[in-house]
């Protein structure tokens, strides 16, 4: 049963070659050079309400008043329209993936505020990259544990998301731990033991 449940779930199945769950390659910790670089978090942009980014917003609103040191990029397939509280964003669009782990890689928060998930994966980007993560506690239970592998608040608490991710900014110890934790969580998720899991599931449910 195991082997036709690999053979179902037929993508690569190592993370060096072809990286977790079937992602491209290109999702790996890069070199980079922030010399001069403003204080970076990174999110996905999304217009769906349910994807939290006016509570980002509101949330980076309250960063920048104490740390104005503090940019914020977006990116995504199309730009967003709606702007709650008027904090100021950059709109990256339709990057290639070698682009998208470079960005990912230069900052210094990835932010991930959703409201609804079922397996997020802007986050586990995050961290297969290597860069620290504040998300919410929706979808991420498989791999998002506080304070060692991700810092997690309940959404759509900005109070809470901007706490966070002015932890990770100024507590260097702890978003070092994240940023080494992350890819090593990353790398655990891969088609064979999804594929063992299934198996476990469906053999004690058939007995």
């Amino acid at each position: 049963m195991r082997h036709a449940v690999r053979d179902c779930c037929s993508h690569s199945l190592t993370y060096s070659k072809r990286s977790i769950f079937g992602w491209h390659s290109a999702l790996y910790p890069r070199e980079t050079n922030a010399e001069g670089q403003e204080r970076r978090i990174v999110a996905y942009g999304n217009q769906r309400i349910w994807k939290g980014v006016p509570d980002l917003l509101e949330a980076f609103r309250i960063v920048i008043a104490q740390r104005n040191d503090t940019e914020l990029i977006l990116y995504g397939s199309s730009p967003i329209t709606h702007r709650r509280t008027g904090a100021p964003y950059a709109f990256l669009r339709s990057l290639t993936d070698d682009a998208l782990a470079e960005l990912y890689s230069s900052a210094d928060v990835i932010a991930c505020p959703s409201w609804y998930e079922s397996f997020p994966y802007p986050p586990l980007k995050g961290m297969a990259c290597g860069a620290p993560v504040v998300t919410t506690n929706i979808g991420t239970e498989d791999y998002a544990f506080n304070e060692e592998t991700a810092l997690v608040v309940p959404p759509p608490d900005t109070k809470s998301m901007a706490a966070a991710i002015l932890e990770l900014r100024d507590n260097e110890e702890l978003s070092e731990r994240l940023r080494k934790a992350g890819p090593n969580k990353a790398k655990e998720l891969t088609w064979n033991k999804t594929a063992d899991a299934v198996d476990s599931i469906i053999r004690r449910e058939m007995r």
